[in-house]
């Protein structure tokens, strides 16, 4: 995970050819989620929220389906790169009700993005609006994503604490957690998260290793032609004060 490159060229290919065979499915499912994901990696958000709407629009309105799900995630993501998290939490709140009618949260990892999703938006609004409403939220993420057992919902939830920790001065134990998400990150084979991670520990003024930490993420940038690292890792580690 975090083979942008490599993903992108798949995904023009893939989408050619479902357009090719009038493969609806097909088209619906890389329009929704992998092509605006890969567009607001790209730096180009406005044209991601465009495919996402386009197929999201050719597609059933009756019940709530993957591909809705996969709409949603992207949707989110391209806010939350956008620098707005209200947008991103008050679409999943809406979407919610249907999402766990459809059964979908009973499904580990699309539920555990979502989650994640939430956390940091929340931790992005809070930086923005103060409430303490938000905090609350992060709060019950970070519990649910802990007891998620998997390696990466550690990795998100201990990405999502070191935002906290740093909104309340421990800078201390925000760099053993960010470290520590590097770690899982890396375990569970999510380069760009691990970019994301080391990039954030550089900018930190407690760090020791600043400069090798900045060279590793910036290989990755680079190899993966990412033209905004910053604006990127910050919609993925959202720090309070970044």
């Amino acid at each position: 995970m975090g083979a942008l490159t490599e993903l992108s060229e798949l995904a023009e290919q893939l989408h050619g050819d479902a357009v090719e065979r009038g493969d609806q499915y097909s088209v619906t499912n890389l329009q929704a989620y992998v092509i605006p994901i890969l567009l607001t990696y790209r730096d180009d958000p406005e044209r991601a929220l465009k495919e996402r709407k386009d197929a999201i629009e050719a597609w059933s309105k009756e019940g709530f389906y993957a591909q809705h799900l996969f709409g949603m995630v992207s949707y989110c993501e391209t806010q939350l790169y956008l620098g707005a998290p209200q947008m991103a939490l008050d679409f999943m709140k809406q979407q919610w009700p249907q999402y766990k009618k459809a059964l979908y949260h009973r499904i580990q990892y699309p539920h555990n993005v979502l989650l994640s999703l939430r956390g940091r938006a929340s931790l992005m609004a809070w930086k923005k609006d103060g409430d303490p409403r938000h905090l609350k939220r992060i709060l019950k993420v970070c519990q649910e994503l802990d007891h998620s057992d998997t390696v990466y919902g550690k990795a998100f939830s201990h990405s999502i604490r070191a935002g906290l920790e740093i909104a309340l001065g421990n800078e201390v134990e925000s760099d053993d957690l960010l470290r520590s998400a590097v770690a899982l990150y890396d375990q569970a084979n999510m380069a760009l998260h691990v970019a994301a991670t080391r990039q954030v520990l550089a900018n930190l003024d407690n760090t020791q290793d600043s400069n090798q930490l900045w060279e590793d993420a910036a290989k990755y940038w680079d190899r993966e032609s990412i033209p905004n690292p910053g604006k990127l890792g910050n919609s993925l580690i959202p720090l309070p004060n970044s």
